[in-house]
């Protein structure tokens, strides 16, 4: 309402100047629901008013709910009832959620119960407790199984035997190998695609032999009817051939190789070709040296032939026979104990000083040659025989055809003089005529 701002000659119990205080009263603080833009009451109850003491819209102490909070809106400046999370408040109780980092200047307090959810925060005894049964990273000790579950451990350091060690082997699915008690010369092999064992070391110069694949190897001597594929060389222990007819012989044909020498014809001999030259076989060998043998023949045939020859040369030898006797085939000479002959000897029979013998053996006689009757220089032919067993001389006879009787006679020497026509006999140092004509 407006109170009269003017003095009037109204008698209505208010004076003229009560009525200005009104007035005035009116524009400061309004009646309800007041129009005046400066009085309180339009200032507190009007939306579009701005109360200049406390800041506070018009409308902000009507509507919201419980728990609401008094903020200013940053949206268009005024100040409104709203919720905690539109206010950008945390409340004490009630689910919420808070986005961006929030900075404690004290530890917060969790309730005693532990988490069961994955983004529920923790108290420090929860965390304590899961901590201990895990490993650390460095200086700590276990004191339970560790179970990988099927994962890698990458970058290992070096294990210190004394703190490292294994209660149970470590399967080599998980990098280990399984045995744990190895003997000296043991060999780790597979035995199928997650076990390896032991294979046990045996005697010396042994050799480990594929059993095929995944099959387990072994132990073996070597055997080379089976278990050499190329021809082994001769440097190697080989011959360098893998076949040969029957009847072939190896023999070295270099430094470092063997060669076959092919069997030939019944009767041939193996010859040395001489040093650093490979032997051959040969049907007429020449020997440069002696050769032993118990016995010669000249044929295996009922009947056969042995001939000797000094060479094979047109021109012939002599053959020895030992050192003293000698069979000369120029001059088909024989010399028993004696290799020279005299001059224009053709087919003579010799013999050197023997010695004579003091038996005489049944069915045989005995010839010798010795000086006769001891004197020197008379070598003569002597002979023993089976029945009267005595060293007897072999009578010479000389025919002369000139008077006269031989020189240097010897005993029993006799003489036949077809000039003087007369037989004489050398006997006790003198000729003595046996019979004349």
């Amino acid at each position: 309402m407006s109170f009269p701002s003017t003095l009037t000659a109204a008698i209505d119990g208010v004076t003229e100047i009560v009525s200005a205080h009104l007035n005035n009263l009116e524009e400061k603080v309004g009646v309800d629901n007041s129009a005046i833009a400066s009085s309180l009451d339009y200032q507190l109850k009007n939306a579009s008013s701005v109360d200049p003491g406390h800041k506070h819209t018009a409308g902000a102490f009507t509507g919201g709910v419980i728990g609401d909070v008094f903020f200013k809106d940053p949206a268009d400046g005024l100040w409104k009832p709203a919720g905690p999370d539109s206010a950008s408040l945390v409340a004490r109780t009630g689910a919420q959620s808070i986005a961006g980092v929030k900075t404690f200047t004290s530890i917060p307090i969790l309730p005693a119960s532990d988490p069961i959810a994955d983004n529920e925060a923790t108290r420090k005894a929860y965390v304590n407790a899961q901590d201990a049964l895990k490993v650390s990273k460095a200086g700590d000790t276990m004191s339970g199984p560790l179970a990988m579950g099927a994962q890698n451990i990458t970058d290992v350091g070096t294990l210190v035997a004394a703190t490292a060690q294994l209660t149970n082997p470590l399967a080599v699915i998980y990098g280990g190998i399984g045995p744990q008690s190895p003997v000296r010369g043991d060999i780790l092999v597979a035995s199928n695609a997650t076990t390896l064992q032991l294979l046990a070391s045996v005697a010396a110069n042994s050799v480990l032999v594929s059993a095929g694949v995944a099959q387990v190897p072994f132990w073996s001597k070597v055997d080379l009817r089976t278990m050499v594929q190329f021809v082994l060389p001769a440097p190697n222990g080989g011959t360098g051939q893998s076949s040969y007819a029957v009847g072939d012989l190896l023999c070295a044909s270099a430094s470092d190789s063997l060669s076959k020498l092919a069997a030939v014809a019944v009767g041939q001999v193996l010859v040395s070709g001489g040093v650093g030259a490979a032997p051959a076989w040969s049907a007429a060998p020449v020997l440069t040296t002696s050769l032993t043998v118990p016995i010669i023949y000249g044929s295996a045939a009922s009947g056969g032939d042995l001939t000797l020859h000094s060479t094979s040369h047109a021109t012939k030898g002599k053959i020895y026979l030992g050192s003293n006797s000698v069979y000369d085939q120029v001059s088909d000479n024989l010399g028993i104990g004696a290799i020279a002959f005299g001059t224009s000897a053709a087919k003579v029979l010799g013999m050197g000083a023997g010695t004579a013998p003091t038996t005489a053996p049944a069915d045989m006689a005995q010839m010798w040659v010795a000086d006769i009757n001891g004197a020197a220089g008379y070598a003569g032919l002597h002979k023993r025989t089976e029945t009267t067993n005595l060293s007897e001389v072999v009578p010479g006879v000389v025919i002369k055809t000139d008077t006269g009787s031989p020189a240097n006679p010897y005993e029993g020497l006799m003489e036949i003089n077809t000039f003087d026509s007369k037989i004489n006999m050398y006997a006790d140092a003198a000729w003595r005529q046996l019979a004349t004509w």
